[in-house]
């Protein structure tokens, strides 16, 4: 039985070959092999040229992690968050919920764009959407003092729970505090000793 790396290495000819055609999940692929020396000699320069014509072609992963690449000043180049924010951009819109957290947090900070807090809840609240628990706490501390959006702790309260429900040890103390003041929900303080034990649980 081939061990994996063995079989990697036996198929870094074909796939050297498919990125050479055009192919552009094996540019990304390859470009991945040559970031991280599996199975190729690394070479971060090559790999972030790979993601970058993967990336124009439309794939998402190459359009991230290219956004991380310039956000990082990897293979050799400075930094560039201009750049870092145009991918980010890109893969954000296709429905990536990492790049959408990261062009929030660019909004936030006004790192490579503009400062904007409203572009940046309006990230934000996309990435919760689709299950990331760092933009999840981001949306939900912007909506309770209205940064970049409508200050509405009711709203808040629930982005508490649903993070709370995940399991996630900010949320459940978030809503824990809620119950106790009475912001955005009735006061309850065995909601919030419930919710208060639950974090110091997780």
């Amino acid at each position: 039985c081939q061990t994996k790396p063995r079989r990697r290495k036996q198929a870094a000819p074909l796939l050297r070959r498919a990125a050479k055609l055009g192919h552009p999940w094996a540019q990304y692929a390859l470009g991945t092999w040559y970031f991280f020396g599996t199975a190729v000699p690394k070479d971060r320069v090559k790999a972030i040229g790979l993601w970058r014509r993967a990336a124009k072609r439309g794939v998402t992963e190459a359009q991230y992690d290219l956004g991380v690449s310039y956000l990082r000043g990897a293979g050799g180049r400075p930094r560039d968050d201009r750049k870092a924010a145009q991918w980010f951009l890109a893969a954000a819109s296709a429905g990536d919920p990492n790049a959408q957290f990261n062009l929030g947090i660019m909004y936030q900070r006004g790192r490579g764009v503009g400062r904007d807090l409203r572009q940046a809840a309006r990230w934000f609240e996309k990435a919760a959407h689709g299950g990331h628990l760092d933009a999840l706490r981001e949306i939900a501390w912007a909506v309770a003092q209205g940064l970049g959006v409508a200050r509405d702790t009711k709203a808040a309260v629930a982005w508490y729970r649903l993070g709370a429900s995940r399991g996630d040890r900010w949320s459940q103390e978030q809503l824990a505090i809620s119950y106790r003041l009475g912001e955005g929900v009735r006061r309850n303080a065995a909601s919030a000793q419930y919710w208060s034990t639950r974090s110091r649980a997780t």
